[in-house]
């Protein structure tokens, strides 16, 4: 009799245990979002004409507490300086995060490469820098809305030729969506730069842009299609000084 008593009490336990659901996996490659930028430029420097933009952003692992997450950024700059097509730059950036989500807030460590090069004209030493620091994102529903806001910090390390010692960056976007199919949003940026303190040189420099766009959301995509005022730091890779432009353009962007 005992024998079966305990033998209850076994099976008992191992069925309890057995109904309490496990922790959920870490998992692989859980998202995959590319976009493609194109614009018109409208700028008093004749080597900004068009700009276009190839971003793809993957995260690696997602265990729904913790991310790692990993993008790439291609953008392209075109002039008219000496032809009607003058292709004078190309800007790369690799970005890693590994971040903790609180709830509809993540927390996370940043690193980030960020390479410049000139086309078709004479290359002085490499112009690049990384960045080690920590980035914050948040996001709130308020109906049809929702807002979203990224903030970041970072020390600047091995700098070639850039004058930077350390990068500060706020995005704020707010969307509202009239139907399905229709989305408006408002993007402001900014951006806050230390430099090194030498004697004779530059103070913080800033910039930052504003963008209003009107969103078409397909089955697989979608397309924006904006205009946006920006202010951009050091836009030409070998000049110290900002350029101001208006852009007409549009984004496709994967769902």
């Amino acid at each position: 009799m005992l024998v079966w008593a305990a033998l209850l009490i076994v099976m008992t336990g191992a069925g309890r245990a057995a109904a309490q659901p496990a922790p959920d996996p870490p998992i692989l490659f859980t998202r995959a979002a590319f976009s493609f930028d194109g614009a018109r430029l409208i700028a008093a420097d004749p080597r900004f004409d068009w700009d276009s933009r190839v971003r793809f952003d993957l995260d690696v692992l997602d265990t729904r507490h913790w991310r790692v997450a990993f993008a790439v950024d291609y953008e392209a700059v075109i002039g008219g300086e000496r032809r009607i097509i003058d292709l004078n730059q190309g800007n790369y950036e690799f970005d890693g995060t590994a971040s903790r989500r609180v709830g509809t807030t993540e927390i996370g460590l940043l690193t980030r490469h960020v390479s410049r090069h000139l086309v078709d004209r004479e290359n002085p030493p490499s112009i690049s820098w990384n960045v080690i620091g920590a980035k914050a994102w948040h996001t709130q529903r308020l109906g049809r809305s929702t807002v979203s806001g990224e903030i970041e910090w970072g020390w600047a390390m091995q700098q070639g030729f850039v004058d930077y010692r350390w990068t500060s960056e706020l995005d704020v976007v707010w969307r509202h969506a009239f139907s399905d199919r229709l989305e408006w949003a408002g993007r402001a940026e900014g951006g806050v730069i230390g430099t090194v303190d030498t004697p004779g040189g530059r103070p913080r420099i800033c910039g930052g842009r504003l963008e209003g766009a009107l969103r078409i959301n397909g089955r697989a995509a979608a397309i924006e299609l904006f205009l946006a005022y920006e202010r951009r730091m050091d836009a030409f890779p070998t000049d110290r000084f900002r350029v101001r432009f208006t852009a007409i353009g549009f984004r496709l962007v994967s769902k």
